[in-house]
């Protein structure tokens, strides 16, 4: 017979690492969905970065993107991110496909977020408009 008959084949996917469900976009209120913020912090509705936040588990820094996050374990947090209490998988995929033609790039956030760097840490009252 054949060998496959009766095996059930298992898939996961790796949601959010700070939302642990679905996804929301503060920048255009869309409805909160899996895979509605992209690697690059890009909501797939309005284009846009800034509308959601990656905690990093090490500290109390929050980043625009996985990509930025991934980047500050890495640099920042060396031993952990040696010892495999990071997924490196991400940014390992990125480096490799950095630079080639239609790969993606990580873009800045929407003025007026993720101030907190300007601000000493304070929510920012800064008003983008």
């Amino acid at each position: 017979g054949d060998p496959q008959v009766g095996m059930i084949f298992l898939v996961t996917v790796a949601g959010c690492p700070t939302c642990k469900g679905p996804c929301a976009c503060n920048l255009c209120g869309c409805k909160p969905s899996f895979g509605l913020i992209d690697y690059y912090g890009v909501c797939k509705e309005c284009g846009k970065c800034g509308g959601h936040a990656s905690n990093c588990i090490f500290c109390l820094q929050r980043f625009p993107s996985l990509c930025a996050l991934d980047t500050h374990v890495r640099f920042t947090h060396p031993a952990e991110h040696a010892a495999g209490s990071w997924n490196t998988a991400r940014l390992d995929e990125h480096i490799r496909h950095r630079g080639k033609p239609g790969s993606p790039v990580a873009v800045q956030p929407e003025v007026g977020t993720f101030m907190e760097p300007c601000t000493g840490g304070l929510p920012s009252t800064w008003d983008a408009k």
